[in-house]
Protein backbone atom coordinates (compact mmCIF):
# COMPACT_ATOMS: atom_id res chain seq x y z
CA UNK A 1 0.00 0.00 0.00
CA UNK A 2 1.21 3.52 -0.82
CA UNK A 3 1.52 5.71 2.48
CA UNK A 4 -1.03 8.13 1.23
CA UNK A 5 -3.46 4.59 1.38
CA UNK A 6 -2.09 4.39 4.87
CA UNK A 7 -3.16 7.88 6.22
CA UNK A 8 -6.51 7.70 4.59
CA UNK A 9 -6.89 4.01 6.83
CA UNK A 10 -5.76 5.40 9.67
CA UNK A 11 -7.67 8.67 9.22
CA UNK A 12 -10.81 6.27 9.14
CA UNK A 13 -9.70 4.43 11.91
CA UNK A 14 -9.45 6.91 13.91
CA UNK A 15 -12.34 9.74 13.79
CA UNK A 16 -14.31 6.27 15.15
CA UNK A 17 -12.43 6.36 17.85
CA UNK A 18 -11.71 9.91 18.76
CA UNK A 19 -14.32 10.43 22.10
CA UNK A 20 -13.21 8.81 25.44
CA UNK A 21 -10.20 8.81 27.64
CA UNK A 22 -6.82 10.80 27.54
CA UNK A 23 -4.48 10.80 24.73
CA UNK A 24 -1.37 7.93 25.83
CA UNK A 25 1.61 7.58 23.72
CA UNK A 26 1.09 4.77 21.60
CA UNK A 27 3.78 3.84 19.08
CA UNK A 28 7.75 4.08 19.03
CA UNK A 29 9.53 2.88 15.49
CA UNK A 30 11.98 1.36 15.65
CA UNK A 31 13.58 2.31 12.61
CA UNK A 32 13.61 5.34 10.50
CA UNK A 33 11.60 4.62 7.38
CA UNK A 34 11.22 7.07 4.25
CA UNK A 35 8.14 8.89 5.44
CA UNK A 36 6.19 8.95 8.81
CA UNK A 37 2.84 9.23 9.97
CA UNK A 38 2.29 11.85 13.07
CA UNK A 39 -1.08 11.56 14.57
CA UNK A 40 -2.05 14.49 16.71
CA UNK A 41 -4.65 13.39 19.13
CA UNK A 42 -7.23 15.91 20.71
CA UNK A 43 -9.01 16.13 24.39
CA UNK A 44 -10.86 12.97 23.87
CA UNK A 45 -8.92 9.37 23.18
CA UNK A 46 -10.93 6.38 23.88
CA UNK A 47 -9.16 2.57 24.53
CA UNK A 48 -10.54 1.73 20.62
CA UNK A 49 -8.39 4.73 19.41
CA UNK A 50 -5.14 3.36 21.39
CA UNK A 51 -5.96 -0.60 19.71
CA UNK A 52 -6.36 1.07 16.13
CA UNK A 53 -3.28 2.80 16.65
CA UNK A 54 -1.09 -0.20 17.92
CA UNK A 55 -3.14 -2.17 14.84
CA UNK A 56 -2.25 -0.08 12.61
CA UNK A 57 1.88 0.79 13.13
CA UNK A 58 2.77 -2.99 12.09
CA UNK A 59 1.51 -2.87 8.58
CA UNK A 60 2.16 0.35 7.93
CA UNK A 61 5.66 0.24 9.00
CA UNK A 62 5.97 -2.89 7.05
CA UNK A 63 5.62 -0.78 3.83
CA UNK A 64 7.86 1.83 5.35
CA UNK A 65 5.63 4.49 6.81
CA UNK A 66 6.30 5.08 10.67
CA UNK A 67 3.55 5.95 13.05
CA UNK A 68 4.07 8.18 16.08
CA UNK A 69 1.27 9.30 18.02
CA UNK A 70 2.88 11.63 20.63
CA UNK A 71 1.25 12.66 23.81
CA UNK A 72 1.80 16.72 23.93
CA UNK A 73 -1.89 18.35 25.47
CA UNK A 74 -0.72 19.74 28.65
CA UNK A 75 -2.98 20.08 31.45
CA UNK A 76 -0.36 23.46 31.51
CA UNK A 77 -1.81 25.45 28.98
CA UNK A 78 -1.85 25.43 25.18
CA UNK A 79 1.76 27.01 24.70
CA UNK A 80 2.85 24.05 27.01
CA UNK A 81 0.96 21.65 24.92
CA UNK A 82 2.66 23.27 21.70
CA UNK A 83 6.40 23.25 23.63
CA UNK A 84 5.50 19.74 24.22
CA UNK A 85 5.12 18.78 20.47
CA UNK A 86 7.96 20.48 19.06
CA UNK A 87 9.91 18.81 21.84
CA UNK A 88 8.54 15.46 20.35
CA UNK A 89 9.09 16.24 16.73
CA UNK A 90 13.05 17.11 17.88
CA UNK A 91 13.36 14.27 20.44
CA UNK A 92 11.98 11.75 17.43
CA UNK A 93 14.56 13.11 14.67
CA UNK A 94 11.38 13.90 12.57
CA UNK A 95 13.50 15.81 10.51
CA UNK A 96 15.70 12.68 9.03
CA UNK A 97 12.83 10.97 7.04
CA UNK A 98 11.78 11.91 3.45
CA UNK A 99 8.63 13.09 4.17
CA UNK A 100 6.32 13.97 7.42
CA UNK A 101 2.17 13.48 7.00
CA UNK A 102 0.24 15.02 9.90
CA UNK A 103 -3.01 13.82 10.78
CA UNK A 104 -4.39 16.27 13.66
CA UNK A 105 -7.34 16.39 15.42
CA UNK A 106 -8.98 19.75 16.72
CA UNK A 107 -6.65 20.30 19.71
CA UNK A 108 -3.93 18.87 17.48
CA UNK A 109 -4.54 21.67 15.04
CA UNK A 110 -4.73 24.25 17.82
CA UNK A 111 -0.77 22.91 18.65
CA UNK A 112 0.77 22.29 15.65
CA UNK A 113 -0.31 25.14 12.98
CA UNK A 114 1.84 27.65 14.79
CA UNK A 115 4.90 24.99 13.78
CA UNK A 116 3.91 24.59 10.07
CA UNK A 117 6.67 26.13 7.66
CA UNK A 118 9.08 26.62 10.30
CA UNK A 119 12.52 24.88 11.06
CA UNK A 120 11.02 22.08 13.18
CA UNK A 121 9.62 20.06 10.39
CA UNK A 122 11.48 21.08 6.86
CA UNK A 123 9.87 17.58 5.71
CA UNK A 124 6.38 18.44 5.79
CA UNK A 125 4.31 17.17 3.02
CA UNK A 126 0.93 16.94 4.09
CA UNK A 127 -1.65 17.94 6.69
CA UNK A 128 -4.93 16.62 7.09
CA UNK A 129 -7.19 17.93 9.67
CA UNK A 130 -10.18 15.97 11.40
CA UNK A 131 -12.86 19.59 12.06
CA UNK A 132 -15.65 19.18 13.22
CA UNK A 133 -18.39 22.60 13.61
CA UNK A 134 -19.72 20.73 16.64
CA UNK A 135 -16.71 19.51 18.43
CA UNK A 136 -14.42 22.67 17.94
CA UNK A 137 -17.24 24.26 20.20
CA UNK A 138 -16.74 21.98 22.63
CA UNK A 139 -13.94 23.83 24.33
CA UNK A 140 -16.70 26.95 24.77
CA UNK A 141 -19.66 24.83 26.00
CA UNK A 142 -17.19 23.18 28.80
CA UNK A 143 -15.64 26.55 29.65
CA UNK A 144 -19.33 28.57 30.04
CA UNK A 145 -21.42 25.15 31.21
CA UNK A 146 -19.27 23.25 33.30
CA UNK A 147 -16.00 25.31 33.86
CA UNK A 148 -15.22 23.42 37.38
CA UNK A 149 -15.54 20.23 35.96
CA UNK A 150 -13.71 20.84 32.73
CA UNK A 151 -10.45 22.53 34.76
CA UNK A 152 -10.75 19.35 36.79
CA UNK A 153 -10.18 17.05 33.51
CA UNK A 154 -8.38 19.09 31.61
CA UNK A 155 -6.74 22.09 33.15
CA UNK A 156 -6.11 25.60 31.63
CA UNK A 157 -5.60 24.05 28.11
CA UNK A 158 -9.12 23.54 27.57
CA UNK A 159 -9.96 27.19 28.37
CA UNK A 160 -6.88 28.43 25.80
CA UNK A 161 -8.45 26.50 23.42
CA UNK A 162 -11.95 27.89 24.04
CA UNK A 163 -10.44 31.36 23.72
CA UNK A 164 -8.21 31.38 21.35
CA UNK A 165 -8.70 31.97 17.90
CA UNK A 166 -8.03 29.01 15.36
CA UNK A 167 -4.12 29.71 13.89
CA UNK A 168 -4.23 29.48 10.24
CA UNK A 169 -1.47 27.06 8.98
CA UNK A 170 0.17 28.17 5.73
CA UNK A 171 3.12 27.44 4.20
CA UNK A 172 4.18 26.78 0.32
CA UNK A 173 4.76 22.81 -0.80
CA UNK A 174 2.30 21.48 1.89
CA UNK A 175 -0.69 19.78 0.85
CA UNK A 176 -3.70 20.23 3.55
CA UNK A 177 -6.49 18.44 3.59
CA UNK A 178 -9.83 18.62 5.97
CA UNK A 179 -12.18 15.98 6.83
CA UNK A 180 -15.08 16.52 8.13
CA UNK A 181 -16.76 15.14 11.36
CA UNK A 182 -21.05 15.51 10.89
CA UNK A 183 -22.04 13.28 14.39
CA UNK A 184 -21.88 15.09 17.59
CA UNK A 185 -20.39 13.62 20.60
CA UNK A 186 -22.75 12.54 23.42
CA UNK A 187 -21.22 15.58 25.79
CA UNK A 188 -22.01 18.07 22.30
CA UNK A 189 -25.39 16.14 21.91
CA UNK A 190 -26.26 16.73 25.66
CA UNK A 191 -25.39 20.91 25.32
CA UNK A 192 -27.04 21.15 21.97
CA UNK A 193 -28.30 23.82 22.50
CA UNK A 194 -25.23 26.11 23.87
CA UNK A 195 -23.09 24.57 21.14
Amino acid sequence: MRPAAHTAIACCVLSLACAGAAVKPVVTPVKPAGDALLVLPGFGYSRAGEQAFRSLAGPMAADGVDLYVPTFVARGGLEQSRARLRRFIRDSRLDRYAHVHVFAFIAGGWAFNPIVGTEALPNLSTVVYDRSPYQERAPRVARDTLPLLAWVKFGPVIFDVARTPYPPAVAPGIHFGVMVETVPTSFIRRFARAA
